[in-house]
């Protein structure tokens, strides 16, 4: 009985033990991503930063805690990692295994890690990895981090980690002998010792008292945090942290009214310029009317100056018509008769006459206008 006792007294502890490992890891993961999220809105976050390379460390252990059976180059993270692939991250896993120099499995999972945070889609792979219950069933006891209920919260957490530009160079050769160390590298939990966790209603509370100066609470509340520094020694632990919320909470406004008075600046220059930009707009808008009426008036001027010349060259082609006389020369041949008549007036009509050969009677019809011939000689003399 002794002993079945103290045997679920140890499973108990290893339980216990298990469990605070496991919220420790989710707590720290926590910390760092916020961490780095916070640092990469005033910097460029580095691949020798310290809390990235905590937080790749905290997402190998996790991936390791509480994996089931051996660990060898068949059965392992990368494999469990592998198995989620789809469409968005195949080129992942082939870009990995095409890299000579990450021959074993922790090299290969550290590389896929990396290059997941680069190519933006860890989230993707891991959100995968939620959804294929009967994969971690396979490779994770029930106490891992994965089949835990806070996983999906902590999944949600490295999705913000999508919205940073990390860069890896995988074929460097201080980066490959990093990745192919054969030991899980130690968390660094000292990194995050100093956030404390507040109460949020009280925080509200004290924001609310300290933004409003001339409220007799925040009077209170200053002449009791003066009495206090003059009164109480520094090794006072409840004084230091009540102290150092206070301290935290002006600073805070401090900067909000700061920020405020530059906005409000920022949004007066913005309106300067916005009315400046609307009154440039109004005048060349009157500049190009202008334009355009000039250019109208230039139009219909020539179309008034076209139309006089188109009429004045018509009168000169009407009167050169019928002044001008032209030469005519007109050609008669009938077998034997040729009748030439050349540049005539009313009264004289020149003409050849006719050949020896012709007949009398014919040449007789041509001299005296008669015959077949009449006719064509009344039209050329009309």
């Amino acid at each position: 009985m002794a002993d079945k006792q103290a045997l679920k007294q140890s499973l108990r502890h290893a339980s216990q033990a298990i469990a605070i490992t496991r919220h420790n890891l989710v707590t720290v993961c926590s910390l760092c991503v916020k961490s780095i999220l916070d640092r990469a809105c005033f910097q460029v976050v580095e691949e020798s930063s310290l809390d990235l390379q905590n937080l790749l460390n905290i997402i190998e252990t996790i991936f390791f805690f509480q994996f089931k059976g051996s660990i060898d180059n068949k059965r392992n993270p990368y494999t469990v990692l592998r198995s989620c692939t789809s469409k968005g991250t195949l080129n992942l896993f082939q870009t990995i295994e095409s890299l000579d120099k990450l021959n074993h499995f922790i090299g290969r999972f550290r590389g896929a890690i990396r290059l997941a945070l680069m190519n933006k889609c860890l989230y993707q792979l891991l959100d995968t990895l939620l959804a294929k219950r009967s994969i971690l069933e396979l490779h994770y006891f029930e106490d891992s981090v994965f089949r835990c209920p806070d996983a999906v919260a902590l999944v949600s957490q490295l999705a913000g980690l999508d919205a940073l530009d990390l860069s890896f160079d995988l074929r460097c050769p201080k980066l490959l002998e990093e990745l192919c160390y054969p030991r899980t590298c130690p968390i660094n939990y000292a990194a995050h010792m100093h956030l404390l966790v507040l109460d949020e209603a009280k925080l509200d509370d004290q924001i609310e008292l300290a933004t409003d100066a001339s409220s007799p609470e925040a009077e209170a509340l200053t002449e009791a945090a003066a009495s206090a520094e003059s009164e109480t020694p520094l090794s006072d632990c409840a004084h230091c942290d009540w102290r150092a919320r206070y301290l935290r909470i002006e600073a805070q406004l401090k900067r909000t009214a700061e920020q405020k008075s530059y906005l409000e600046e920022l949004n007066k220059r913005l309106i300067e310029e916005r009315e400046a930009a609307t009154t440039a707009r109004q005048t060349a808008n009157t500049e190009h009317a202008n334009e355009i009426k000039q250019y109208e008036n230039i139009v219909l001027e020539l179309q008034v100056q076209l139309t006089l010349l188109q009429e004045q060259y018509n009168r000169q082609l009407a009167a050169s018509a019928s002044s001008g006389a032209a030469a005519t020369r007109v050609s008669v041949n009938d077998d034997a008769y040729e009748i030439e008549a050349q540049e005539f007036d009313e009264d004289t009509v020149a003409y050849r006459a006719p050949s020896p050969d012709c007949q009398s009677e014919l040449a007789s019809e041509a001299f005296g206008y008669t015959g077949k011939y009449k006719n064509l000689f009344r039209w050329i003399i009309v």
